[in-house]
């Protein structure tokens, strides 16, 4: 049996922005630039199990200098920041050829150190201004191929009200900006280049290890065969869609179960956050390690 490639988001999937005061695992804490987020070490137990067989990726909207703050709690091989725009290896390289191949033209060129030049022409960039006249307040700082927007930064618009006001943002000026994408999760909505994306960060780690591709109607992704996704929120759709494995939470919004439930295969690990998160994986060491 071939090994398997287990892609899973990192917020809300394996750590958290709140400890369950009734919480039955033993639960840590550690720094974040958000505040405080907390883990459980069983978790990493666990994924570090699911590794000695398989690979493990994880795929996130978080910028690299956030990421440096899970970077030590959590095990991985791989990962995918700003939704899979931006590759790096456990050492923090940043995969330049992919990055130069797929997302240089929207975002810009990165210096000699790897750090993101904002060239106001590029795509990325000229949208980030025209959200900006719009009176959006916009978050970049630490961002190579994403621009972030947050609810709680934009004068108190509800969360499930700003991506529709974004959306109708982009698509008045979609002709402008045709290779961008909008990525929703929990109270935030992120732009980046269309050939970014979880769902083709998944397809590159997949090719590089010879994973067969099933491809759907004008060349998109059906599926990629030994794959395994855990993820909860919109920004996850595009792993979860093309994973021959979908598994969700409980806790996850409605038309992320729905989607999982209704494919092939899909799981949806019962239990709240962490004893949630240890079912996913632990459905994984039973039934996907050759």
């Amino acid at each position: 049996m071939q090994n398997k490639l287990i892609f899973s988001d990192i917020d809300g999937t394996l750590v958290f922005s709140h400890k369950l005061p009734y919480s039955y695992e033993p639960v840590e804490n550690f720094y974040d630039t958000h505040g405080v987020g907390f883990y459980t070490p069983e978790l990493s137990r666990l994924v570090n199990e699911i590794r000695e067989r398989n690979s493990f990726h994880l795929v996130t909207g978080r910028a690299f200098q956030s990421f440096l703050n899970v970077r030590d709690i959590l095990p991985y091989d791989s990962a995918g920041l700003e939704n899979g725009c931006i590759i790096t290896d456990r050492e923090g390289n940043v995969d330049r050829e992919w990055y130069d191949e797929n997302i240089r033209e929207v975002a810009g060129d990165l210096d000699d150190n790897g750090n993101p030049q904002r060239d106001p022409s590029r795509q990325l960039w000229d949208f980030d201004g025209y959200l900006g006249a719009l009176g959006f307040t916009t978050e970049h700082l630490g961002r190579f191929a994403s621009v972030r927007i947050r609810a709680e930064k934009n004068g108190g618009i509800p969360p499930e009200d700003l991506s529709g006001r974004l959306m109708d943002a982009y698509w008045m000026k979609s002709d402008v900006f045709p290779d961008l994408v909008m990525a929703v999760h929990d109270g935030t909505v992120d732009f980046h280049p269309s050939r970014g994306g979880k769902g083709n960060y998944m397809r590159h780690i997949a090719e590089k290890e010879g994973r067969q591709i099933r491809l759907g109607p004008a060349g998109s992704v059906a599926c990629i065969s030994d794959t395994v996704a855990l993820g909860n929120d919109p920004n996850d759709l595009p792993m979860l869609r093309v994973a021959e494995v979908p598994i969700t939470l409980a806790s996850a919004r409605s038309e992320i179960i729905d989607y999982v439930v209704s494919k092939p295969g899909g799981i949806v690990a019962g239990g709240v956050l962490y004893r949630g998160s240890r079912q996913m994986l632990e459905f994984i060491l039973e039934s996907h390690n050759p």
